[in-house]
């Protein structure tokens, strides 16, 4: 059976979902992540993590990897009124990996 969950750094699955999207970049890119975000909206596969979308929560981070690359001004001209929502509202996708298409 298919399922997909959140799963958090507290969850008990948080180390077996590391390990597999670590695995699968190893694997595809050829590289581990240098880092694991704390969120990771997962695949589960009759209970085996197969698949996953990490996602890094603006308040958390002290610069989201978006913000690093794109220009302020630029990143606001993203928004409806051209201006920065609060740290709160933004969050960021990232460390996506997928064992086989599903």
């Amino acid at each position: 059976m298919i399922t997909v969950e959140l799963v958090t750094q507290q969850d008990k699955e948080y180390k077996a979902v590391c390990a597999t999207a670590d695995r699968i970049y190893n694997q595809v890119l050829k590289v581990s992540p240098t880092s694991f975000p704390p969120i990771y909206l997962v695949i589960f596969d009759s209970g085996l993590p197969v698949g996953g979308l990490g996602l890094w929560r603006g308040d958390e981070e002290p610069k989201l990897l978006t913000e690093t690359y794109c220009d302020e001004v630029d990143l606001a001209s993203f928004f409806p009124d051209g201006r920065m929502p609060s740290r709160r509202q933004l969050g960021e996708m990232c460390s996506y990996y997928l064992e086989r298409p599903y």
